[in-house]
């Protein structure tokens, strides 16, 4: 009896553990699940959406062509790794609708939400096999009968639980961060070797030249979403050619001295993308002021003498002139409107552009002339081109765009900025 209760307490005991393992097995898959944050990013400028991400240590964010890493120095914080250049960028307040930079992109956080997520499981080791050791045959023993023990079934088709966890609906965002989608860029830049050709007329000239007036510039602008306010101002402006009046008149006149300021409006406009590729439309209308000084050479009377000639006594009076420097003031008014077309090449840190300009309309209007002693002359002037090519390049570097800019045609520029985004 001892041996059959014994063995009784083994089964017994078995199938206790088999309910144990089960249940603790149900138990770690069911925990196996949990849940972590997840979000996409948007694009301002392109409106394209990347994602979504995970929002976890060390995980991969892929834009475009360029990888980065996930890393999160604290709660509530995300920042960008460039696994290419090892560049971070960050970190950032992990909340719908935060503007961010990445390399030369600027984006939206959105769609953050949560997710069910089950961490990979490590693939366990193989069992080793091992050689069966041989067992000495038992004694053979006289069976006792006994009533066979049952061992308990686990109900069949008994439902596992499941915890199911429900993703939150993705947060729209408000009206102020719909609004912080689109920052303002403020920027400066100063332009060099500028120069701009014109036709130059002054009464008493029979014949009109082609000056060229160079300036130097200093400009900002305020830039929100695809609008622009431009104005600066101009410094040193000349010009080269001179130009001679007819006979007694004034020689060698020159614009020199220039100062003024000018101020406008721009458009860039997108109508097609693909990829990193963007090709937008492109106007502007501007209006600028300048002073100048008018510098040159008149003939000046500056004696007469009463002669005597013939035996009648005709009387003739005989002027003496002389050639002496001038100076008048000049102020030169332009209004100028222009369109045109400009396709870009766009990365996370840098781009490039191109873009053809053309002239739609210009007024110039010269306010004051020179005097001589013959009398007073008027000047005027008309721009002599219509197109202009233009190029750029651009890249980030911590949170500053740097830029270079070339123009030729019919305005000649080199110029190079700084910006930065709010």
């Amino acid at each position: 009896m001892n041996t059959d209760s014994t063995r009784r307490t083994r089964a017994r005991s078995k199938v206790v553990a088999f309910f144990l393992c089960t249940m603790l097995a149900g138990a770690m898959t069911a925990g196996a699940a949990t849940t972590i944050r997840v979000f996409s990013l948007e694009s301002i400028k392109s409106g394209k959406k990347h994602g979504p991400f995970q929002y976890l240590p060390n995980a991969t964010v892929q834009i475009e062509a360029e990888r980065f890493q996930v890393t999160i120095k604290k709660s509530g914080s995300v920042a960008f790794l460039s696994v290419a250049t090892r560049q971070s960028f960050g970190p950032y307040d992990f909340v719908e609708g935060r503007i961010i930079r990445i390399g030369g992109t600027l984006f939206t956080l959105t769609e953050i939400r949560k997710m069910a997520y089950t961490p990979p499981v490590a693939p366990s080791e193989p069992k080793r096999k091992t050689k069966p050791v041989p067992v000495a045959p038992a004694p053979a023993r006289k069976p006792v009968e006994s009533p066979p023990a049952t061992a308990p079934v686990a109900p069949s088709g008994a439902e596992v639980p499941v915890r199911v966890v429900k993703p939150e609906a993705a947060r729209i965002p408000s009206r102020s961060a719909r609004a912080k989608r689109s920052p303002l860029e403020i920027g400066v830049s100063l332009g060099l070797l500028r120069s701009t050709e014109y036709e130059w007329k002054i009464d008493g000239a029979s014949d009109s030249v082609d000056t060229t007036i160079n300036r130097n510039t200093v400009s900002f602008h305020l830039k929100k979403q695809w609008l622009s306010l431009n104005g600066g101002f101009t410094l040193d402006s000349h010009n080269n050619e001179g130009i001679d009046g007819d006979d007694i008149t004034f020689r060698d006149v020159k614009l020199d001295d220039g100062l003024g300021w000018w101020l406008g409006i721009a458009g860039d406009i997108p109508v097609w993308r693909s990829g990193s590729w963007c090709a937008s439309i492109i106007g502007d209308v501007r209006h600028m002021s300048e002073d100048y000084t008018a510098k040159y050479s008149a003939w000046t009377r500056t004696s007469s003498v009463v002669q005597t000639e013939g035996t009648n006594g005709t009387e003739e009076t005989v002027f003496t002139y002389d050639l002496q420097d001038h100076e008048e003031g000049v102020t030169i008014a332009e209004t100028l409107g222009r369109i045109g077309g400009k396709i870009e090449y766009q990365r996370a840190s840098w781009s490039w552009f191109g873009a053809l300009r053309l002239t739609i309309f210009d007024d110039t209007d010269v306010s004051g002339g020179i005097s001589a002693s013959s009398g007073t002359y008027d000047m005027s002037l008309e721009r002599t081109g219509v197109a202009s090519i233009v190029g750029g390049v651009s890249f980030e570097r911590r949170g500053l765009k740097w830029s270079a800019e070339g123009e030729a045609g019919a305005d000649m520029a080199v110029s190079f900025g700084v910006s930065r985004a709010f």
